[in-house]
């Protein structure tokens, strides 16, 4: 799948539809760390001029060690065909599995972050804490 850059807002209305059901994937850390997670929650919008994609993550989440690690994340809109793997990115730990290698998710390097997005998803946000 080609990658096109374009606004943070383009892609909004997908991201919000998203959100509802199936969700998205949060991904947090690099390299053999990278974690996905599913998340029902999140905003796009604009602070002093600057783009901002809010995400809430507990203390407690694998992911959210990850995030605080690195200082960075992406986000993720998953493509239609991807429900399972989102359901099961919700439901599993990053502790206790490899989410990356049971999902078959093939990723790709992040371009302003280095934390990697997923290949499948049509969208996917590269965003600093």
């Amino acid at each position: 799948m080609s990658r096109i850059k374009t606004s943070p807002y383009d892609g909004a209305q997908l991201m919000y539809e998203k959100l509802e059901k199936p969700g998205l994937l949060l991904m947090g850390g690099s390299g053999e760390k990278a974690n996905p997670m599913t998340i029902g929650w999140g905003v796009v919008g604009r602070v002093w001029g600057r783009p901002i994609f809010t995400v809430l993550v507990r203390p407690s989440r694998f992911t959210n060690h990850l995030i605080q690690e690195l200082g960075e994340f992406t986000v993720n809109v998953p493509a239609d065909n991807m429900n399972k793997e989102v359901a099961i990115c919700g439901t599993k730990s990053g502790r206790d599995i490899n989410k990356i290698e049971v999902c078959n998710f093939e990723l790709v390097p992040g371009e302003t972050v280095s934390v990697p997005t997923i290949a499948n998803c049509p969208l996917s946000y590269e965003c600093k804490v």
